[in-house]
């Protein structure tokens, strides 16, 4: 599940859909969110893409990550938590470099 503000009343959403509401519903499709957006400060949630609205998605670069964020005063500026590091991408995905000094998820122990 997902959700950004990403302007005066307007928000993007994912995840899965309270299929009670019969607009959040596509036969023949997953009851997968895909990505929403409510541009009325709440009062509804109009699909984007996979829900019934298809788009063409570019692949820019294939990593496995477990979490990003992207600047906000920088789009082409991303950040991203792998299994190996943090990693930032400069070109808006299309390549990544390991961050100096951050170490792995994976790697780091905790005792309780």
């Amino acid at each position: 599940m997902g959700f950004t503000v990403v302007g005066f009343d307007r928000f993007l959403a994912s995840g899965h859909p309270d299929l009670r509401d019969r607009r959040l519903r596509v036969d023949g499709k997953p009851p997968l969110l895909g990505l929403v957006e409510r541009g009325d400060a709440g009062a509804t949630w109009e699909p984007r893409s996979l829900l019934g609205h298809l788009r063409t998605w570019e692949r820019l670069s294939s990593i496995e990550i477990t979490s990003f964020a992207i600047d906000p005063d920088d789009v082409q500026r991303a950040v991203a938590a792998t299994g190996n590091g943090v990693v930032v991408s400069t070109d808006g995905g299309r390549s990544w470099q390991a961050v100096a000094g951050a170490r792995s998820w994976l790697s780091s122990t905790v005792a309780v």
